[in-house]
């Protein structure tokens, strides 16, 4: 194939355009698609690619001009070489109830204070982006229920942000994320079966 190689040799361009700038700060977002762990057999392509931004990380240690920092929510799928080459890492846990409440309220501003409380209850487990998609949802519903003249109010009810925010929660569920929704939310909506 002409494209063989074409991705290490760009993400190569991007290491050594940083170090000819100087003193920079390389930001990679969701690392774990560039660097997940070999162990479970990785595609060459995919090979190559770490091994090369381990090799341009390696280079940029003894510099000390290019800072490169790392963001996932897959930390468990790093490849351990890449987490063994990292000075720090910072842990942001998932929200509170009071917090998840605020962003609740960030994209349903019609909502009252209890509507927000309780959404904040009922997220338990959810980030700040899976509650911006869960209100997204819960507005796509309403305007077709709105279109199809269901409903009279034009913005979206208490009721549609928890069907959205149920519907996440039980996918999380299904996708065996490691919860214990028995005891940690009265909104999950059975027994995990002893699943992890």
């Amino acid at each position: 194939s002409k494209f063989y190689g074409e991705s290490e040799s760009r993400l190569a361009e991007i290491f050594e355009a940083a170090q000819a700038m100087g003193s920079v700060i390389l930001f990679i977002d969701e690392i774990d698609a560039l660097a997940t762990s070999r162990e479970g057999g990785l595609h060459e392509a995919t090979r190559r690619i770490l091994s090369t931004l381990l090799r341009k990380i390696d280079s940029f240690e003894s510099d000390g001009e290019v800072l490169v920092i790392c963001a996932t929510n897959r930390k468990k799928d790093l490849d351990p070489a890449l987490i063994s080459r990292t000075d720090l890492s910072i842990r942001f846990e998932l929200p509170d109830a009071p917090t998840r409440a605020q962003i609740f309220q960030r994209y349903a501003k019609q909502l009252s204070q209890a509507e927000l409380a309780e959404l904040g209850e009922m997220s338990v487990y959810l980030s700040g982006r899976d509650i911006c998609d869960i209100c997204k949802e819960a507005e796509r519903k309403w305007a077709s229920r709105y279109i199809r003249k269901q409903v009279k109010e034009l913005t979206p009810q208490m009721e549609v942000y928890q069907e959205a925010t149920q519907s996440r929660l039980v996918q999380m569920r299904d996708a065996n994320v490691r919860m214990d929704f028995d005891q940690a939310s009265p909104y999950a909506g059975g027994p995990t079966d002893g699943q992890a």
